[in-house]
């Protein structure tokens, strides 16, 4: 690949369903989904590798990577799973060269002016499902928010995960983001 004459940024979602993004300062040049083995449901090593080093080599200027922490009761596998997945990327980030900053998401979300949704508290003695349900509904006003904004900001880009899917995915919104982040933070870097 040959490098470009516009300087293009990063921003990476890390998780399982997450997304790489790439921004030109206009528009959205590439998005991707973290490359996946499907039968193990683990990280394709040289799948991530071959994008990242991808980057590298059209001189991707700077990178947004979200931070990845464990929630409570997530339990030591599904920390260990998140961890691998941030650590994996990192990693990949270094070896590829490519200069990058971490962020945790209320940050980077805060800096962009992404407004956040008022949380819903169960009521006192509520049971599990009780408190359960207002949890998902809480996450899903999060993930609502960030694919308004990316739909706002990015007015002509398709946010679903793939053509067969039906609703846009906030993984992709929030790696879109991050790399318009990116931008905003470092757009001073030229190629």
């Amino acid at each position: 690949m040959a490098k470009r004459k516009s300087a293009l940024f990063g921003g990476i979602d890390p998780g399982r369903k997450g997304f790489f993004a790439l921004y030109d300062g206009s528009d959205i040049v590439e998005s991707s989904p973290i490359p996946m083995i499907p039968s193990s449901k683990s990280y394709d090593l040289l799948g991530i590798s071959e994008v990242l080093n991808g980057w590298s080599e059209i001189g991707v200027q700077f990178v947004i990577l979200e931070d990845q922490r464990p929630m409570p009761r997530e339990g030591p596998m599904g920390a260990f799973a998140l961890g691998d997945g941030f650590g994996i990327i990192k990693m990949g980030l270094h070896m590829a060269a490519i200069p990058h900053e971490i962020w945790r998401p209320g940050q980077w979300k805060k800096e962009m002016k992404i407004p956040a949704p008022a949380k819903k508290s169960p009521p006192k003695g509520a049971d599990n499902a009780v408190k359960n349900r207002i949890k998902r509904e809480n996450s899903n006003a999060t993930k609502a928010i960030s694919i308004s904004t990316a739909q706002r900001l990015l007015p002509n880009i398709d946010l679903r995960r793939t053509e067969d899917c039906r609703t846009p995915s906030s993984d992709k919104a929030e790696a879109c983001l991050m790399a318009i982040f990116a931008y905003r933070k470092h757009g001073w870097i030229r190629a």
